[in-house]
């Protein structure tokens, strides 16, 4: 498998695991609430224009979707600090998770979710991982820090795509979309564009942050995220990831995330097995995919003869 099929994989797997941590509350006060800011979720990137020279091939940067004031600038430093001091002290993360897929295409031409699943996730610091989807659209990856897991249930196949000694331990801190797990804040701002974001009137009790990509391959992914943390505990309530194509008019692409029942550093989740153990279920077989110029390995061999 190539490095670009598995960046891929890695900017799905991650896109979906990056809501496993919080912020934390900068203070208790009112003065801690977000900054009454306009929530345009489809800001348009400004269109680049740089004359051709030496290195016209290199990528262009984007340039920012919106300019904060001053004081805006220091609210979402604040905010992005005290995430970053509350996240050092979540090691697990697991919640259950309400996925709504929204296809203006091949879905409701109204705004309309297409599908609506439910799963769990959960998040081991520093690279573990598992997003699992139950119902008649059935979906499950793990990552153990060395390998991402792909289970296609249609295909009755378990997939394995192993990690580059570069990317193992790495996967997710350094991946497309690393907004909570252990990404620095300042390596945050090298690579978006964020602010802060009034909730809609009627909503209370959440803060909302909006997330632009600043570089090409990052924008290739997605438009821009908006993350929904709860005002008590700042936990996340909910993720929107919008698609390339979003508008907010006649294209509603994206994929909308509920979290609760969430549990975080769980003192008895050793009683509960390693969620992190990719096994082939009986029946299946396995495909080991490895970077290119090396075959892929298969097994049909069912886990219970074969302990991995």
């Amino acid at each position: 498998m190539n490095r670009s099929s598995l960046s891929t994989i890695i900017v799905f797997f991650v896109g979906i695991l990056f809501v496993s941590a919080a912020m934390a509350q900068q203070a208790g006060s009112n003065e801690s609430r977000p900054l009454s800011q306009p929530r345009t979720p489809a800001v348009r990137q400004p269109a680049q224009s740089q004359p051709a020279a030496a290195g016209a091939n290199q990528p262009r940067p984007i340039q920012p979707p919106f300019v904060l004031t001053p004081e805006q600038q220091k609210y979402i430093d604040q905010l992005l600090a005290a995430w970053e001091a509350k996240n050092k002290m979540i090691d697990k993360f697991s919640s259950s998770v309400r996925r709504y897929k929204y296809d203006t295409v091949f879905g409701p031409k109204d705004g309309k979710p297409m599908q609506v699943d439910e799963g769990t996730i959960k998040y081991e610091r520093p690279d573990k991982g598992l997003f699992q989807v139950k119902g008649d659209r059935p979906e499950q990856w793990i990552c153990d820090g060395k390998s991402v897991y792909q289970y296609e249930y249609k295909e009755r196949t378990l997939k394995e795509y192993e990690l580059p000694p570069d990317l193992q331990g790495k996967a997710i801190e350094d991946g497309p979309l690393p907004f909570i797990f252990t990404a620095s804040a300042e390596k945050m701002k090298r690579r978006f564009w964020l602010r802060a974001v009034a909730p809609p009137p009627g909503v209370k009790d959440q803060y909302w942050i909006e997330a632009f990509p600043r570089h090409q391959h990052d924008a290739a992914s997605f438009k821009q995220v908006l993350i929904i943390l709860g005002g008590k505990d700042l936990l996340p309530v909910g993720i929107q990831m919008f698609a390339t194509s979003y508008d907010g008019q006649t294209n509603f692409n994206r994929d909308s995330f509920e979290f609760y029942d969430i549990v975080i550093n769980d003192p008895l989740g050793f009683l509960k097995g390693d969620p992190f153990a990719a096994r082939t279920p009986f029946g299946w077989k396995k495909v080991v995919e490895k970077e290119r110029g090396q075959p892929a390995r298969m097994s049909s061999q069912p886990e219970a003869d074969k302990r991995r």
